[in-house]
């Protein structure tokens, strides 16, 4: 709510009183009351709800229904001023149904919008969420957009209460867009660049907080708003606390603490001292650390701020602890839970008395520990009730705002013609459900003879597919092959060429290229037809897989090279229990594939290393990857997926379903771990061998 100032004080009431004396009707003495009560809500509320009742009083007398719902209002607000927050509800509660009624939208956002930040107060985040997306609806309504960032900030706030941070992050964005959309000031957008921030700081991604409260601070800079500077600053100390940069949180915390010792604001100066104190605890340097923890914790008594104080004695004893001190700790660590019990931080004092727990049971003192330990559990109990209540209400209160917004939006679209139609297709439907009826036990004979045709024609449509893409391989890829092998070849016919050795070396290298991709072609559809029909066996024996990966990598550090790829290998020596010709096929496989589809410039990465009982191959590169859909079509025949080779290379989309049954062959198993944009990593696993010089296979 925004704050209302008097410019006037209780020594002009005898002016009022004359005034009210004066006037012509009750109407114009409404009129009085309400504005004096109105410039006294905020400084003198007791004054305010005085003049407020007379108001009502003379308003329900006459049935003013504007006068009752601005009186009621201002009732509210000085209820609120006053720290009287279950009546300040009730009485805006009234309040907004008039305003509501009379079609007052302006007041109605108004009172919304206070109303939300009293049930926040008192920890009723459903009726704060739901006067919060009442006060969005009117806007919307009304084209009105001042208040729109503040309404989705304060949503988000709610969500970011109760652990609902996908939500919250939906709702800061939005209230960015909004002010970067309207022009809003610079300090304005740097607040919730601040607020996104601290989202992404819970969800652990430090490095994407980072670059949001950078932004942030770049602005603020420039601005002149101090104590959001400070705060700022403080973040960012946090961030490279939690990301282990000490050195960058010392850093930025020494410039807080700096900022803050000129300007005077005693809050900061102690927040900045307990972070470098953290930090310090963190570097194990704990003389240090406890140094500035005692000096923080004697500025927050000083400033009565009891949560922080419970805080810094918490960080005071883990120092102790951390550095064999236990009795300390404890002593710390219980006026820490006294704190936190007064305070009612029931998370943070079920955290300390477990802490405190594992310190008597260190200590030898078990029974103890044990009540102690007891104890954080009913209190750990008691919050995960709470908050799953106040989850429960949130998410409530959010289905019934989606299914209102549901029904408006049917309800706009209903017309005459629309009820119409509805009742006649409800005539048709009840004449459709008496002929369903008869025929029910038609369907029930008939059901099984259908699926056993649908399954039949499944399995016909399938091998009608794959002869379809075999015909479609065999006629493109060999007829595309055919023809380069033709093209050269009557280019080598010709007596100029034949008389220059490099053009003639150059096309016999195509030709041999050519000739290759036809050979591995026609063997991909042999190893298809010989696995369908069960006919590949594998000769399982102890083979050198470090000797087959190295050669690996020397054949492709050309093709590699020739596309700017960095191919990098990592190889153990490795015996696995495999067929040396098979396991040199897959390997192959999906090396050729990481180069084909990396970009130049990309990275091609290779290991091999035993795993346990077992031989992993992987092959990662920085290629486009692999879409949800990708994956699940990805070990299975003529599948092309959304990927292309980069370098114009063929491909028969049968590769990996070849390599797949080949390793399930050998006893092994092959998978991938690939997001779409970023890259692939493909992971085989074959049985290993014990090393032999006789009767091991390169």
């Amino acid at each position: 709510m925004e704050a209302l100032t008097s410019d006037r004080d209780s020594a002009v009431d005898p002016t009022l009183a004359s005034l009210l004396e004066r006037a012509p009707d009750d109407a114009t003495r409404i009129e009085l009351l309400i504005a004096r009560a109105r410039q006294l809500q905020s400084q003198h509320p007791q004054q305010a709800i005085a003049y407020a009742h007379r108001a009502l009083e003379l308003a329900e007398q006459h049935s003013f229904a504007k006068a009752i719902a601005e009186s009621k209002a201002v009732l509210g607000y000085a209820a609120a001023a006053n720290a009287e927050f279950e009546r300040a509800v009730e009485q805006l509660e009234d309040a907004l149904t008039s305003y509501s009624q009379l079609g007052n939208r302006d007041d109605a956002i108004h009172v919304a919008y206070t109303l939300a930040g009293l049930y926040f107060k008192i920890s009723r985040f459903d009726k704060a969420l739901l006067h919060l997306h009442n006060a969005l609806s009117l806007c919307e309504q009304s084209n009105i957009v001042q208040p729109l960032a503040a309404i989705h900030s304060n949503i988000a706030s709610i969500y970011q209460e109760l652990g609902q941070l996908d939500l919250a992050l939906e709702h800061y964005l939005k209230a960015l867009d909004i002010k970067e959309q309207h022009g809003k000031a610079r300090v304005s957008i740097a607040v919730t660049v601040n607020n996104i921030a601290s989202v992404y700081y819970r969800l652990g991604h430090f490095e994407t907080a980072l670059d949001y409260t950078q932004q942030a601070l770049s602005w603020l800079e420039h601005e002149g708003q101090e104590q959001e500077l400070l705060a700022t600053l403080e973040n960012m100390g946090r961030i490279y606390l939690a990301m282990q940069r000490y050195d960058d949180a010392l850093e930025y915390l020494s410039k807080a603490l700096s900022r803050a010792y000129r300007t005077g604001a005693e809050y900061n100066i102690a927040m900045a001292i307990f972070l470098i104190g953290k930090v310090h605890r963190a570097r194990e340097d704990y003389a240090t650390a406890l140094s500035y923890l005692a000096m923080a914790l004697a500025l927050f008594r000083k400033l009565n701020a009891q949560s922080e104080v419970s805080y810094v004695l918490a960080s005071i004893a883990e120092c102790y602890r951390l550095h064999n001190a236990p009795r300390r700790a404890l002593r710390y660590y219980k006026q820490a839970i006294e704190l936190a019990r007064q305070t009612q931080a029931t998370l943070q004092e079920a955290e300390l008395t477990e802490n405190v727990s594992q310190i008597l049971e260190q200590l030898g003192h078990y029974q103890t520990a044990l009540t102690f330990f007891r104890r954080s559990t009913e209190l750990r109990r008691r919050v995960l009730t709470e908050d799953a209540q106040k989850l429960i209400s949130v998410m409530e209160t959010r289905h019934k705002i989606q299914q209102e917004a549901r029904e408006k939006e049917i309800y706009r679209l209903r017309s005459v013609e629309l009820a119409n139609a509805l009742s006649e297709l409800q005539e048709k439907t009840a004449a459709l459900q008496s002929a369903y009826e008869e025929l029910e036990q038609q369907q029930a004979i008939t059901a099984q003879i259908n699926t056993q045709l649908q399954q039949a024609n499944e399995r016909l449509a399938a091998l009608d597919r794959e002869r379809g893409e075999l015909l479609s391989i065999v006629t493109h890829d060999l007829k595309n092959l055919v023809a380069s092998i033709k093209i050269s070849a009557e280019t080598l016919r010709h007596p100029k060429v034949v008389s220059k050795l490099d053009q003639v070396q150059k096309l016999a290298s195509r030709i041999l290229e050519v000739t290759d991709n036809m050979q591995h072609l026609i063997t991909s559809l042999l190893d298809v037809s010989a696995l369908e029909a069960g006919k590949l066996s594998v000769q399982l024996q102890p083979v050198a897989a470090h000797a087959i990966a190295s050669k690996l990598v020397e054949r492709y550090q050309p093709h590699a090279i020739a596309k700017s790829i960095t191919l990098l290998a990592s190889l153990d020596q490795c015996w696995a229990l495999a067929d040396p010709v098979r396991l040199d096929e897959v390997f192959d496989n999906l090396l050729s594939n990481a180069i084909k589809y990396t970009p130049p410039g990309g990275e091609v990465r290779i290991l091999l290393g035993q795993r346990g009982s077992a031989v992993r191959f992987v092959v990662s590169d920085t290629g486009p990857g692999f879409t949800e859909e990708d994956k699940q079509r990805l070990f299975t025949k003529f599948q092309w997926l959304s990927a292309r080779p980069t370098g114009g290379e063929s491909s028969t989309g049968l590769g990996l379903a070849i390599a797949k049954r080949l390793v399930e062959l050998m006893n092994g198993r092959i998978w991938l771990e690939s997001s779409s944009g970023e890259g692939a990593i493909f992971y085989v696993e074959v049985p290993s061998a014990e090393q032999s010089a006789s009767d091991t296979v390169a």
